[in-house]
């Protein structure tokens, strides 16, 4: 019984082994051929290498959504030491921080009138 699943593990590590140096043969070749093609085509590899960069570039500067709120906390408070006659309406309008629009206290029904 032992010998029996001794050689199923050895078997099966080997292909694990075999399976994973496939792969790395894989990407080495992938790599080569890639390097080559940029030594054939330099402003196609540039174009494509400068893509990515930008895609990395906005990736990592773009802000959390708690940060982007707290810059708009931030800026709305400026706004309130500003008198409201000399806002400018699309700042007003950008400053806005987003979720429901706060309801309209009905004082009729808080406040009943007894006649």
């Amino acid at each position: 019984m032992t010998a029996v699943i001794s050689g199923f593990f050895r078997r099966t590590g080997r292909s694990f082994v075999e399976y994973f140096q496939r792969i790395g043969n894989d990407y080495r070749t992938v790599a080569k051929e890639t390097v080559e093609a940029c030594k054939e085509k330099p402003f196609k590899a540039g174009f494509y290498f400068a893509g990515l960069g930008g895609l990395v570039y906005a990736y990592r500067t773009n802000p959390s959504e708690e940060s982007m709120m707290n810059d708009l906390r931030e800026r709305r408070q400026i706004m309130t030491l500003l008198p409201p006659p000399i806002h400018n309406k699309e700042s007003d309008k950008y400053i806005r921080i987003p979720g429901p629009k706060p309801q309209r206290l009905d004082m009729e029904r808080v406040l009943p009138q007894h006649s």
